[in-house]
């Protein structure tokens, strides 16, 4: 069999990871990646949050592909519109979609389309000066609400709560700092439908917040007693919330976060903007509760833009 000839279209980190082990499959293979973005490296580059550097280190070790595998990149290039899908079928053995999941997920219920209510995809792009988010601006007013406590969640809430000396040092731009954080919040309430030993957040990104200067945390219902946790994952991250709770409040507070566990949300509050959101207990029917805000982020996943390519698969991130 001859050795055979690759496109991939998307350069983020799944493009860049196949490039890798294509590479390693077939030593002379030609591969070429594709990007409608001028530059490579997709959620790496965009995604991470700006003020975790580390994270993004992993570019370095995708440097190499274009330096010296011999894999070449072609940025500026939309499929669908500077090339087809079938033309890509027709010069190459081999074509691979790695556009990724870039929309941020509807949380589908009444009120989510309310001017105010926000995606984390959204935000964190341009925390990282996408191109395509340049033009955003956020008003969050004085109090948002955050749903989801999974990592994504947790880098917002961080993000958007985190003293503004505090970012020295990270890559993070004048222009985007005040696109996202022109009028500071005093109030974040953080709601997750899992328990506090279950929720999808890394106990190291919960400690990070406790480090942080002028946050004072509220948890309205007690934690789970530490003794309650057999799984050591579960323990270390109920830990880090115990920490939170247990640390004494700062003399002067900047931004006040509360943490809410078990609610599912019901219905996003207001008439031409948001004012609340209203949420129920994910194990008891009985019990609802209602949270004051003037801005909502949701956290929950991502999924596919509205327009796909014709005969690309349909494929969606977790709700």
């Amino acid at each position: 069999m001859s050795t055979p000839t690759v496109a991939i279209v998307g350069s983020g980190p799944s493009g860049c990871y196949l490039a890798q082990a294509l590479r390693k499959q077939w030593g002379s293979a030609q591969i070429d990646i594709f990007d409608r973005l001028p530059v490579p490296y997709g959620l790496v580059r965009y995604g991470v949050a700006p003020d975790h550097p580390g994270t993004k280190g992993v570019a370095r070790q995708f440097e190499r592909l274009f330096e010296n595998d011999g894999i070449r990149f072609y940025g500026n290039i939309e499929l669908g519109s500077d090339v087809s899908l079938q033309a890509l079928r027709d010069v190459y053995d081999v074509v691979v979609l790695a556009t990724g999941l870039s929309a941020d997920c509807r949380l589908g219920i009444r009120g989510d389309s309310l001017a105010g209510v926000y995606g984390a995809g959204a935000i964190t792009r341009r925390f990282n000066d996408h191109p395509d988010e340049h033009a955003l601006r956020f008003d969050l007013g004085k109090r948002a609400v955050i749903i989801g406590q999974g990592n994504v969640g947790i880098d917002v809430l961080r993000l958007l709560s985190k003293p503004i000396p505090a970012f020295k040092g990270s890559e993070l731009s004048d222009g985007a700092l005040e696109a996202c954080r022109a009028n500071p919040l005093s109030r974040i309430d953080i709601v997750g439908r899992s328990q506090p030993e279950s929720a999808k957040c890394d106990a190291a990104m919960l400690k990070e917040l406790g480090r942080l200067d002028g946050l004072a945390f509220f948890f309205p219902e007690p934690l789970p007693a530490l003794a309650s946790v057999n799984a050591n994952e579960s323990l270390l991250r109920l830990s880090a919330f115990h920490e939170l709770s247990e640390r004494p409040r700062p003399l002067e507070t900047c931004c006040e976060i509360h943490f809410h566990f078990g609610w599912i949300p019901e219905e996003v509050l207001g008439e031409s903007s948001v004012s609340g959101v209203r949420f129920k207990s994910s194990h008891d029917c009985q019990r609802s509760l209602s949270l004051d805000a003037e801005s909502v982020i949701t956290a929950i996943g991502f999924t596919q833009h509205d327009a796909r390519l014709p005969g690309a698969p349909e494929v969606a991130g977790p709700d």
